[in-house]
């Protein structure tokens, strides 16, 4: 009997032994999956951290081609006005054939850079023993292209910057080619959607309107007459494109403006805005307008003359909100700017698009850290595009700022608006001014 209970309590201990190495193999397990993945967590985050840091750095790099691209221009258009490719500008036939050839050491050779390992070494310090490590990121700029022959001007509107005047500038034989300019604003990466049938409420962030004036001239013109009518030829339109409608769609919506629509504009009595409608194309409101020939050619065709000096876009926000716009720009050799999309260079050297030439830079950049690589692309003014221009009908003058100047027409088109909510009403005295 004694020995019946012993064996019961040996095999029930046995039992208990076996439970208990289960439950540690099981505890083990899972203290060794949570600590595994504690520590793929903590290499991820390291991983991440150092992936950021690299990747911010390269971009610094990238940033660093940009300004030497800045110094190389100024370097190069100083030279080029002087007139001068001795001495200190020896470097410019260089300059202007790798611009062409779109070499990447371009800004280096003008600058004199030491090139390593077909690089542009950026870091401040070679010591890797310093606190920050710079050596050890390996920073350097790897290829800067510069290009002044570009299919399209590309800027900014906001509140702050309401107006921009672009030269109209090309090649010589293009002057007289360009029968249309394409405007596209807007990019479908900003929030604000909704477009607008009448005036916008204060502060509201819509898509926003667009004053656009068209300067022209032949070689010799009058300056008492370049607002009138010569026949079906004029110098000067004003023109306010309202974007009235939006669509979801991805597709380009043009809204085309007629050479008979801009001759129109000469009239005095004449001053409705010009409706786009918009979608959600790469910019979202699109317009194109035809352009008649200058004043003072002989005929009312294309070809024909235009002063270089005198051909000029004025852009600006007559509604200026908090967000602003991006916009385009391209000169079309077609009415309609047929075949132009604007947006690539695959126009230029052809009968489609008279390139914007010596009006902006357009500077590729790439920067590297270890083996981290960022790329840049930025667009650098090479004229000034921010010389004052009247802004407003009304502005206070003079030293003190209590003369009142003016610059504007009255029109027998008169309409009223009480407030953003009502429509709009004909002036009491519509018809007798």
């Amino acid at each position: 009997m004694k020995s019946l209970i012993r064996s019961s309590r040996q095999k029930q201990g046995t039992k208990q032994g076996a439970a208990a190495i289960y439950v540690v193999i099981f505890t083990t397990l899972i203290l060794s999956i949570i600590t595994i993945s504690f520590i793929r967590i903590m290499t991820s985050d390291v991983t991440n951290t150092v992936n950021d840091d690299l990747s911010t750095s390269a971009y610094d790099s990238a940033l660093a081609g940009i300004e030497d691209a800045k110094v190389a221009l100024m370097k190069y258009h100083n030279c080029v006005d002087k007139n001068s490719t001795t001495g200190d500008c020896a470097f410019v036939a260089d300059m202007q054939a790798n611009i062409a050839s779109g070499n990447c050491d371009t800004v280096a050779t003008a600058l004199g850079r030491a090139i390593t390992n077909e690089s542009v070494v950026i870091q401040e310090s070679t010591n890797i023993s310093d606190s920050n490590n710079s050596a050890s990121m390996l920073q350097a700029y790897t290829c800067v292209k510069i290009s002044e022959e570009l299919t399209d001007y590309r800027g900014t509107l906001d509140s702050t910057n309401r107006t921009i005047v672009v030269p109209l500038r090309t090649n010589t034989g293009d002057y007289g080619q360009v029968q249309a300019l394409k405007i596209m604003w807007h990019p479908q990466d900003m929030t604000n959607k909704t477009a607008f049938s009448n005036l916008p409420p204060k502060n509201q962030n819509l898509i926003p309107a667009l004053t656009a004036d068209v300067f022209q001239t032949a070689n010799s013109f009058n300056l008492g007459t370049i607002s009138a009518k010569s026949g079906n030829m004029l110098d000067f339109a004003s023109l306010f494109l309202r974007p009235a409608s939006y669509s979801s769609s991805t597709a380009q919506n043009v809204r085309i403006i007629s050479k008979a629509d801009v001759l129109a504009i000469a009239d005095k009595d004449y001053n409705a805005p010009f409706d786009v409608s918009c979608t959600n194309a790469a910019f979202m409101c699109t317009a194109v307008i035809n352009l008649p020939v200058p004043a003072g050619n002989a005929a009312d065709s294309y070809p024909t003359t235009r002063n270089p000096s005198t051909f000029f876009l004025r852009l600006a926000l007559p509604y200026a909100n908090d967000s602003g716009t991006e916009f385009s720009v391209t000169m079309c050799k077609k009415a309609n700017c047929e075949g132009a999309t604007g947006l690539s260079n695959d126009g230029i050297g052809s009968d489609k698009i008279a390139p914007f030439v010596g009006v902006q830079a357009q500077v590729d950049s790439t920067g590297r850290a270890n083996d981290i690589y960022r790329r840049v692309e930025a667009r650098i003014e090479l004229v000034d595009t921010g010389f004052p221009y009247p802004e407003y009908a009304v502005w206070m003058a003079g030293t003190d700022q209590k003369d009142i100047n003016k610059a504007f027409w009255v029109t027998n088109e008169c309409r009223t608006k009480k407030d953003s909510a009502s429509d709009f009403e004909n002036c009491d005295n519509k018809g007798n001014l």
